[in-house]
């Protein structure tokens, strides 16, 4: 939703606010109550900056974002985050090799990413040997045609 209750784009047409704003942080920002036709969806967006519409939620009340997220209020539209405040903490080594300064800073990581399926590997930075180590594989292989 832009500034102004005008919305730039529209995601469907014939559709009612449980509907649209239905699907968490994924729904769109906004709905129009009003049934407009390609012509008056043309007519709004050259002339009038967007269609006329109402944000989905303008509070947190009733908004569940699920494990590791909470929901905050920006540009008077209620949205899903990932639910971070860090303090200072020591390293932790993430499951993808990498040092993290918290383990706050790497669940957040993981919260943005997350297909990633990063984990704590272990407390502490991440030793060299981690990421150099040869896979189980690839030493089996040698190790058989030495014996061959």
């Amino acid at each position: 939703m832009e500034r102004g209750g005008r919305c730039s784009s529209v995601a469907a047409l014939r559709v009612g606010r449980a509907e649209c704003c239905s699907g968490g942080a994924r729904a769109p920002a906004a709905w129009s109550p009003r049934d407009l036709d390609s012509g008056e969806i043309f007519f709004y967006k050259a002339l009038s900056g967007g269609v006329p519409c109402t944000a989905c939620a303008e509070s947190c009340a009733g908004v569940s974002c699920g494990a590791g997220r909470r929901c905050v209020v920006r540009g008077g539209r209620a949205r899903c985050v990932c639910a971070a405040t860090c303090r200072r903490a020591g390293p932790v080594c993430g499951s993808d090799g990498k040092t993290y300064r918290s383990l706050c800073r790497l669940r957040r990581r993981a919260c943005r990413r997350p297909a990633k399926h990063l984990t704590l590997d272990y407390p502490g930075p991440c030793r060299d040997t981690h990421r150099h180590m040869a896979p189980v594989s690839n030493v089996l292989r040698k190790l058989s045609l030495i014996l061959l």
